[in-house]
């Protein structure tokens, strides 16, 4: 038997291997592509979240989809989950997208967001009933220092997003940080009687 005869079995079978991988890569590309055009339909017809939902399920298969890793992260800004959308963001490193500019939109919903001290509170609260407590959590974290004069009042926020997210310990922590500047605040008072039960 010739060496030809030996090697060219292998040669044909490392090469369906390779043709496969090709073919696989292609049909992995056309997938990712119609689940971000049909994410983009589904955004479109106002139904934001079930968009969110097929990428986020698209992407627990195919975590190197960077389409649609980036159609995700900009439906999460501009439907305000900003907490996931910025754990995602940092978890971006070198894979080819846009980092710094999809990094420069959520700064600037965060600056919106953060422009006035009724804004923040209107939509903290609005983020806690959607239990979206780490977006919450996210946006007290950068309101407090901005706006002093509020911090019991953010504290207490604060403290009721940790709370519905079961953060007991944590949730306490600032309800007795509001306690301390407002000893009269009565949802405090109220949460922290209801931890210590």
């Amino acid at each position: 038997m010739s060496i030809f005869q030996k090697v060219f079995p292998a040669l044909v079978l490392a090469g369906l291997f390779a043709v496969g991988a090709v073919q696989s890569e292609a049909s992995e590309a056309e997938a990712e592509s119609r689940v971000v055009t049909e994410t983009q339909a589904l955004a479109s017809e106002g139904n934001p979240l079930d968009a969110i939902a097929l990428l986020r399920d698209h992407l627990s298969s195919q975590p190197d989809a960077f389409d649609a890793e980036e159609a995700l992260i900009n439906l999460l800004i501009s439907n305000d989950f900003l907490s996931e959308a910025s754990t995602r963001l940092a978890g971006l490193t070198d894979r080819g997208l846009s980092r710094e500019s999809l990094q420069t939109d959520l700064d600037l919903r965060l600056d919106r967001i953060l422009m006035n001290d009724k804004i923040v509170t209107v939509f903290v609260q609005k983020r806690i009933e959607l239990q979206d407590f780490d977006t919450a959590i996210l946006v007290l974290d950068r309101a407090l220092p901005r706006y002093p004069a509020r911090d019991a009042d953010f504290y207490t926020l604060k403290g009721e997003a940790l709370y519905k997210k079961n953060d007991l310990p944590g949730a306490e922590e600032q309800f007795r940080e509001a306690l301390k500047l407002n000893p009269l605040n009565p949802v405090a008072k109220a949460y922290v009687s209801e931890i210590r039960s």
